[in-house]
């Protein structure tokens, strides 16, 4: 009795033993599974995308800027009637490409060119503008003289300049600078949205 009681003993640990293997084995195999189910639903980040400044145009993930014409206006003629001195007025194109798919790296032409960061996509023609371009002039001071925004130089223009552009469309608009002085060069620095200098533009204003 003693040997049959001590078999049967055995016989039921062994089983215990192979059921506690199995139920190991079967939580890691589904522990595996979910670990891959995890890695096969993370989503992969998308190819960057370059901010660049050349021939008179700055193209992101989102947003494409031409400029198309330039010139200096006197005060008093049209298109500087409200002015308080001449202008430097410069009439572009932007066009709503997209939503952007990752971070800008620059690689600008023209005076200067560097590395990018983060951009949004197009709002309106004014607001692009403002988010990728401004205007200094070397006026003998310590550092560059900023030039502030004068009234939009072309009338025609003034009602849509804050209108959001659709995506895939492309609208004009024109801006104006007022000049700190009359003979120095002005020099438009073109960043992107996250104010990394991208290229430069040099206009003479003589």
């Amino acid at each position: 009795m003693r040997i049959q009681r001590r078999l049967l003993t055995a016989i039921i640990i062994g089983l215990s033993a192979t059921s506690l293997a199995l139920t190991g084995c079967a939580d890691s195999s589904a522990a595996s599974r979910d670990g891959e189910s995890t890695v096969a639903e993370a989503e992969v980040p998308r190819e960057k995308v370059p901010a660049t400044f050349g021939d008179n145009t700055f193209i992101s993930g989102s947003t494409r800027i031409a400029i198309t014409e330039s010139r200096v206006i006197p005060l008093g003629e049209t298109g500087n009637e409200h002015g308080v001195g001449p202008v430097l007025a410069i009439w572009y194109e932007t066009t709503n490409i997209g939503v952007a798919t990752g971070a800008e790296s620059g690689d600008g032409t023209g005076a200067g060119a560097g590395a990018g960061g983060i951009d949004s996509t197009a709002s309106d023609p004014l607001g692009a503008w403002l988010t990728h371009f401004r205007a200094v002039q070397q006026t003998g001071a310590e550092y560059p003289t900023e030039l502030g925004l004068a009234v939009s130089p072309d009338e025609a223009l003034m009602g849509g300049q804050t209108d959001p552009i659709p995506v895939g469309e492309t609208v004009s608009n024109a801006v104006a600078y007022t000049l700190a002085d009359a003979e120095a060069d002005v020099e438009l620095i073109v960043t992107d949205s996250g104010l990394t200098e991208v290229g430069r533009q040099t206009f003479n204003v003589r």
